[in-house]
């Protein structure tokens, strides 16, 4: 039974084409052969059960008729309020609940169904919550006659395949949503800011970053790799990285870079904390900048690079002006206890060990100055 309603050419075609980006409709239009059906969808309903899209095979389900669908026939379709009632999961056989008789006076199918061809209908809900559900159909027409407890099982194999695939592609979303949104917070610092993934690979870097790494400059990056132009540099620059995704403990490492112009670039790399909220997939972060070129710190900065809250940030700040753990928590009106305590989160996030290393690291931000 499994071989003839679901092979492999299928499953991959989910796993390698509709999870990146390629759309549902060579693997919808693969299960519709397999299913010998005239028709095959994925719909997706908005929190008020209102039709939202669809993908489909576009056999007879073309744009124009979901849109005749989504203005009018959704509200007279007897299957919503059979939906309405039941969990996910619920598989929807048209022979189990309309009989001839009723499909003859219903305005649905008399008015846009016989019009289609179609007649017979399994409609499984793959998912609801707060946002939506998720709808997996296949049709046929009275012709081909109704779908029997085989289709009914090869559609639910194809179902939870496809719930895996929405469930990976929220995930692949999320995470370049978090990588876009840490992009535009980054590219406003004036000092290279690149994060590393398991393999070494860039998974941000953002503009300054790139420039750093740009034509006849000391610093390399391709194919999202990260390397120093001089051979000697390069291999030092290797081993930190090769540490720093090694290692969550491993302490910051310094490296100075010289350019063909006679000047320079300080390169600090460090583990990916934990706690932040890029450590799912980064494992290394590594901060560029100029020496002779002046950067403007800020608190939002510290807490876009660190995940510091905002509290942090300006005692992070205040220990950069040369204050000491008193003199800061008397400046902002707060316990001792309280900036120690911060001061821990603060090294916790960093990577660091030591104040001292906190602010040699923030004020080596090259030519940092602190507002």
């Amino acid at each position: 039974m499994q071989s003839a309603l679901i092979d492999e050419r299928l499953v991959s075609t989910l796993y390698e084409t509709a999870l990146f980006g390629g759309g549902w409709t060579a693997a919808l239009e693969r299960f519709r052969g397999l299913i010998k059906a005239d028709e095959v969808a994925l719909s997706f309903f908005d929190a008020s059960d209102e039709y939202s899209s669809s993908e489909t095979t576009g056999h007879f389900l073309s744009e124009e008729v979901r849109r005749q669908y989504q203005e009018h026939y959704i509200y007279l379709d007897p299957k919503r309020h059979l939906f309405a009632r039941r969990p996910v999961g619920f598989l929807f056989n048209d022979t189990a609940h309309f009989d001839d008789a009723f499909v003859a006076h219903d305005p649905f199918y008399q008015e846009f169904s016989r019009p289609l061809g179609s007649r017979h209908t399994l409609d499984l809900l793959l998912d609801r919550d707060s946002t939506g559900g998720t709808y997996f159909a296949a049709m046929r027409n009275k012709t081909q006659g109704a779908f029997d407890d085989r289709a009914e099982a090869g559609l639910r194999q194809v179902a939870r395949h496809i719930a895996i695939v929405l469930g990976l592609k929220r995930k692949v979303e999320a995470a370049e949503s978090a990588v876009r949104s840490a992009n535009a917070a980054f590219d406003r610092l004036n000092f290279g800011v690149i994060v590393l993934d398991g393999t070494g690979r860039a998974k941000i870097a953002n503009r300054a970053a790139l420039e750093a790494a740009g034509e006849g400059g000391a610093l390399r990056l391709r194919g999202g790799h990260l390397s120093a132009r001089a051979a000697e540099s390069d291999k030092a620059l290797d081993a930190m990285l090769r540490g720093a995704i090694a290692s969550s403990t491993l302490p910051a490492q310094v490296l100075h870079l010289s350019r063909a112009d006679g000047g320079s670039l300080v390169l600090w790399v460090m583990p990916l904390p934990r706690a932040h909220p890029l450590a799912e997939d980064g494992r290394a972060l590594v901060l560029v900048g100029n020496p002779a070129a002046p950067v403007q710190m800020h608190a939002p900065d510290l807490m876009a690079l660190f995940d510091l809250s905002l509290a942090e940030a300006e005692l992070a700040l205040a220990l950069m002006h040369g204050q000491t753990l008193n003199e800061a928590a008397a400046h902002r009106g707060v316990k001792s206890a309280t900036t120690r305590t911060q001061l821990l989160s603060i090294l916790q996030k960093t990577g660091l060990h030591r104040q001292t290393d906190l602010v040699r690291m923030l004020t080596a931000l090259p030519g940092t100055r602190i507002r």
